[in-house]
């Protein structure tokens, strides 16, 4: 099995674990893309509400918090275990009080209105 620990994701360590995916390259492509469409649509200068449909470690919508100072967001996964740790990278990066985490396996599930959805 995979070893628990850290891994760096866009300059940030993050914590992983077997109930977690490790950041992919491809999830930094998610992330470049995702700034981009805030850069593009103005979307930065307001309070966005992001979602991170799957979140694992919760890395992707960390670094968005991180790089969105007015944005809030919701992180949903079907692991327990993934949410803590997700949890746990939200508040190493400081951004804790403006990421929520729950158990969900679907959007339907999720009430509220979103800007952004990244997975």
């Amino acid at each position: 099995g995979r070893l628990d620990g850290e891994r760096a994701f866009d300059g940030r360590d993050v914590q992983v674990h077997a109930a977690t995916l490790e950041p992919r390259a491809v999830s930094d492509t998610v992330l470049v893309a995702g700034l981009e469409i805030v850069a593009k649509t103005g979307l930065g200068d307001r309070a966005v509400r992001i979602i991170d449909v799957g979140t694992g470690t919760g890395c992707l919508l960390v670094t968005l918090l991180a790089e969105l100072p007015l944005a809030t967001g919701l992180g949903i996964d079907l692991a327990p275990r993934a949410l803590v740790a997700a949890q746990a990278n939200a508040e190493r990066h400081g951004v804790a009080e403006r990421a929520d985490f729950a158990i969900s396996d679907a959007v339907e599930e999720v009430w509220g209105r979103f800007d952004i959805l990244v997975s």
